[in-house]
């Protein structure tokens, strides 16, 4: 971890402990006050999760002059934290009665994880895909998908065709066509496993026993294409993660909105406040 991460850490940290200081000043005159610090820390939970919103229109409106995605995306981590913080707050520290109450509680806690492994993600997944070479665009992949596939089977039919022997067809049929029609073993990729590509190695050396020396050099040509295929899958995986974890957390937010102002309605009807 360079220096200038730990430096933009320890901010994030010290902005942070100052606004729950603030907090805590505030809660503590609230109480003096003879106030509610339920009331007060719902209130202001509930602006940050407005700005928290905000930035998934942030990236949308790019047009506007509103400061750099970058920096929404720090105020975005920053105000996550707070809000966990200020949510702790406002049930004070113990799980809220209702039905309705627990589902509120459960949904954000949930928005929080979400958030926290798609932060993880946006910083651990993108240095591993410098290590696959080019990165590839994910919308096209099934394109580079169908051109392994059509030059793995013109190969293996070529070479019967010169050879008189249909073994590499055999091979070809029983376990590469499959393979190649599109992306594979996700999880594994997901996890950087290296059990994919032991497994074709293995596949490749018992293949070369059935066959004559001249077919040999196809044999080494289709396992370059089968590495690049787990090379290109590998790309898909991580590509994949980093966009299917956004599935989970926007929606989540939206629909957590609406369940908190539905929250404060019912509050301030039954309540009087």
């Amino acid at each position: 971890m360079n220096l200038y991460v730990v430096r933009r850490r320890l901010a994030y940290l010290l902005v942070l402990g100052l606004l729950l200081a603030g907090t805590q000043l505030v809660l503590s005159y609230v109480s003096l006050a003879m106030a509610s610090q339920v009331y007060c820390t719902g209130w202001v939970l509930l602006a940050v999760m407005g700005l928290l919103v905000s930035y998934h229109w942030r990236k949308k409106l790019l047009f506007l002059n509103l400061g750099g995605v970058r920096y929404w995306l720090r105020l975005h981590v920053l105000l996550g934290g707070y809000g966990l913080a200020l949510f702790f707050f406002h049930i004070e520290f113990s799980w809220p009665k209702g039905l309705f109450n627990q589902l509120i509680a459960v949904m954000f806690l949930l928005e929080v994880g979400s958030g926290m492994m798609g932060l993880y993600l946006s910083r651990s997944m993108p240095p591993r895909m410098t290590w696959l070479g080019e990165r590839l665009l994910y919308e096209k992949m099934p394109e580079y998908y169908q051109q392994l596939r059509q030059q793995a089977e013109d190969l293996a039919i070529q070479v019967a065709a010169e050879h008189r022997s249909d073994t590499l067809v055999k091979f070809y049929n029983r376990n590469l066509q499959n393979f190649l029609q599109g992306a594979a073993n996700f999880w594994l990729h997901v996890f950087n496993s290296g059990q994919v590509r032991s497994r074709w190695a293995l596949k490749f050396e018992g293949l070369q026993r059935y066959l004559v020396e001249e077919e040999l050099p196809a044999v080494t040509e289709l396992r370059i294409l089968i590495f690049r295929k787990i090379e290109l899958d590998k790309q898909y995986a991580i590509q994949g993660l980093l966009r299917r974890w956004l599935f989970l957390h926007i929606p989540l937010a939206y629909a957590l909105f609406v369940f908190v102002l539905a929250h404060v309605m019912v509050i301030h009807s039954f309540s009087g406040v």
